[in-house]
């Protein structure tokens, strides 16, 4: 109801230098979809685009299909035991190189067009924002249970919306996010990313946004 009452913010457009960027996917078990997901994120038109791949404790070749699929220009990190998404992508974070500014997410489902992440990063140009979320689309099947995701699907996606109208998001996308990696830090196992992150960047003084158009 707040957020209805104020103007969505201004989000900048996507600034003459990009900011330089590792995507991370986490992946526990996924050998069905992970080779088309790197083959995907390879079309991606961004330049010095990093890519880690790291999976979880996986129990079948999801590291070997990521590798084979990445064709040398993704990097592979096979945990050898899970330890849950959380952990994973710390795992991934400390890999990543000094140089890099932001730290994109990503699932092992997920599609994205040729031009999202610059849409997704676009944001960054404003110094206030620490962290942005996509939108995430999914294919349903007909089934009962399908129909109730989409309706949950629908309020989480409105509530994010008003969220960032207001001030700041309560939640991000683990299929399609981002945040400034100075802002990023470990918290507890049990805890997700998709909420730590909001919470970590608004401790900072900073905002996380909802980009509709940057869609997973």
């Amino acid at each position: 109801v707040l957020g209805r009452w104020r103007a969505r913010p201004a989000v900048p457009g996507a600034k003459a230098t990009l900011p330089r960027i590792t995507l991370i996917i986490a992946a526990r078990s996924e050998a069905n979809a992970i080779g088309a997901r790197v083959e995907n994120v390879l079309t991606l038109d961004y330049p010095n685009l990093s890519v880690i791949v790291v999976s979880d404790g996986s129990e079948d070749d999801t590291a070997g299909l990521a590798e084979r699929a990445g064709g040398g220009q993704v990097r592979v990190i096979a945990l050898p035991n899970a330890v849950g998404k959380t952990r994973a992508i710390d795992a991934a974070v400390a890999e990543v190189a000094d140089a890099v500014d932001v730290l994109a997410f990503s699932d092992a489902t997920a599609c994205w067009a040729p031009d999202t992440l610059r849409r997704l990063v676009a944001p960054f140009g404003d110094p206030t924002v620490g962290a942005v979320s996509g939108l995430v689309v999914y294919d349903y099947p007909e089934a009962a249970v399908a129909e109730g995701f989409r309706a949950y699907q629908r309020a989480i996606v409105s509530h994010r919306a008003d969220d960032a109208k207001w001030g700041t998001l309560t939640s991000v996308s683990g299929s399609i996010s981002a945040v400034r990696r100075a802002l990023y830090a470990k918290v507890p196992a049990e805890v997700s990313t998709d909420l730590a992150i909001p919470w970590l960047v608004a401790r900072a003084g900073a905002r996380a946004v909802f980009v509709g158009d940057a869609v997973s």
